[in-house]
């Protein structure tokens, strides 16, 4: 069973501070905004712009996708996928107090 994320743990205030978010266009944040809520429940999003487009959704056009995939870098492990250093930072953040959680403790104890 998958456990839903049910909130995000990014600091809004980094967010709207950003000079790079500040120098986009209103559509351009809101797509911004919304890939990163993508790229946060499902880990990655697609390289290729006219894709990125379409995950976006909405009827993201092509050139705003394009500004938005320039706030992601180029995923290492997978082809053709988009990372976002900072999320993925608090990703395993979240990952790792998870696991140090005492019901997990308690799993990781009964399984030694």
């Amino acid at each position: 069973m998958s456990k839903k994320r049910n909130r995000v743990l990014w600091n809004i205030k980094d967010v709207l501070s950003s000079t790079r978010v500040n120098q986009m266009t209103l559509e351009e944040e809101g797509a911004y905004r919304r890939a990163l809520d993508i790229f946060y429940l499902n880990g990655s999003l697609p390289a290729d712009v006219k894709e990125l487009a379409l995950t976006i959704g909405k009827g993201c056009p092509v050139p705003v996708a394009q500004k938005v995939k320039s706030m992601f870098t180029e995923d290492e492990k997978y082809v053709n996928r988009l990372t976002h250093d900072y999320i993925e930072k608090i990703r395993s953040e979240e990952h790792t107090s998870e696991l140090q959680s005492r019901l997990h403790l308690v799993c990781r104890l009964l399984l030694e």
